[in-house]
């Protein structure tokens, strides 16, 4: 992807960035591999392009290897490159909430 020349208008992530870099669908173990997706995503949209991107949020956590959560540290880590235009669903006080460590989340 990063010999791509074209530059695209619009970019769409639907879930997916929070599972890049944890294994589970084969892809590296990589701990940085959202971000490292992220950059990629912005190399390859226009400098006006628009990314619409959902990711679960809440306190930042790991489910070892199912997918992260992002909160209030790994959050600015993902959209540092980005200008944010409009959210949907967002609450800054999920942040704060206790993270429930003991759900099954399979």
């Amino acid at each position: 992807l990063d010999s791509l020349e074209t530059k695209f208008d619009v970019a769409l992530s639907i879930s997916s960035f929070d599972h890049d870099g944890l294994g589970r669908y084969g892809d590296p173990l990589n701990p940085d591999g959202d971000l490292e997706a992220m950059r990629t995503v912005y190399r390859l949209t226009k400098p006006e392009g628009i990314l619409f991107l959902t990711v679960p949020i809440g306190p930042d956590v790991v489910v070892w290897n199912l997918h992260r959560r992002y909160g209030s540290l790994r959050l600015p880590l993902l959209l540092k490159d980005w200008k944010k235009i409009s959210v949907y669903g967002w609450d800054d006080n999920l942040f704060n909430e206790p993270a429930p460590f003991t759900i099954q989340y399979e």
